[in-house]
């Protein structure tokens, strides 16, 4: 039995994926990163609102999905366009391409954008110190808008190292950076994702894909302890990766975290599930 979401006073989601049905209008990469969970269901942005809807979540930001569509952001943006006040919106630039600062300044120019998605998985992590990262923080910090990195553990010191020479941008790491969580608690492998505490502009989401992993590894309230304990409440947010972690349920999705935040206080409930994702992607401040 799914356990009810805790009492607060809104839900947020910071990280959801979609992918539409009409492969002419909006064609699928070949060859992307990971697997292709997109595949014989319904993902679209019709799909994700009716999750939200059942679950009573209010608000839900919609990241790139890159193995999806790479850096072709016209669906995401397209559903996002069609519910602007429940949707914000984080396109991704090619940290490859030939400018990334200035792609990040085309979409900017496009319409709103809460959020940039630098997606460093199967690249070298060069980009972290050869200028096209800061190029693209210093932009953002200028956009008022968060930069949301996609990154292993072996570019969380770069990442930092970077995040400190642009201290006015705020950033969202993924999926937690992917900490190695084995032997669980205190996690001794992922002493990379816990140095980041002492970067102030660094967020953490903790998504399904991290909490899955704690589940066997020490479980999920355990992890959410020490996060909590490193970074305070004000740098956590929930992210379910609905529909791409197609394991569970969006119902499931929600419980999970319910479930790693259950000896959390209030206070702490209502940022990490709503507060901090509001401050980051709409600039609502708590």
């Amino acid at each position: 039995m799914v356990p009810p979401p805790p009492r607060v006073a809104a839900l947020t989601d910071a990280h959801v994926h979609v992918v539409s049905a009409d492969t002419s209008a909006f064609p699928l990469r070949r060859g992307g990163p990971g697997r292709d969970w997109w595949t014989g269901r319904a993902v679209d942005g019709h799909a994700v609102v009716g999750d939200l809807d059942a679950a009573g979540v209010a608000r839900a930001v919609v990241v790139q999905a890159v193995g999806a569509y790479g850096f072709d952001n016209r669906f995401a943006r397209s559903v996002v366009d069609t519910q602007s006040e429940r949707f914000a919106f984080v396109p991704a630039v090619d940290l490859e391409g030939a400018d990334p600062a200035a792609d990040l300044a085309l979409l900017v120019e496009e319409g709103p954008v809460a959020g940039v998605r630098v997606f460093g998985i199967g690249m070298d992590g060069s980009w972290l110190g050869d200028g096209r990262g800061r190029a693209v923080w210093e932009l953002a910090a200028a956009s008022g808008i968060t930069v949301v990195p996609t990154v292993f553990p072996r570019d969380l010191p770069a990442l930092r190292a970077l995040a400190g020479q642009v201290p006015d941008a705020l950033v969202a790491l993924d999926h937690c950076g992917f900490p190695d969580l084995r032997g669980g608690p205190p996690y001794r492998n992922a002493i990379e994702l816990f140095e980041l505490a002492h970067c102030p502009s660094i967020h953490l989401k903790i998504t399904s894909v991290v909490l899955r992993v704690a589940t066997a590894n020490g479980g999920t309230t355990a992890l959410a302890e020490r996060l909590l304990a490193s970074f305070g409440p004000r740098r956590l947010c929930w992210g379910s990766d609905n529909p791409q972690t197609l394991e569970l349920s969006y119902p499931e999705m929600l419980a999970l975290a319910c479930d790693a935040l259950r000896t959390a206080d209030a206070d702490a409930r209502q940022l990490i599930l709503d507060g901090t994702a509001r401050r980051l992607f709409w600039r609502d401040e708590q």
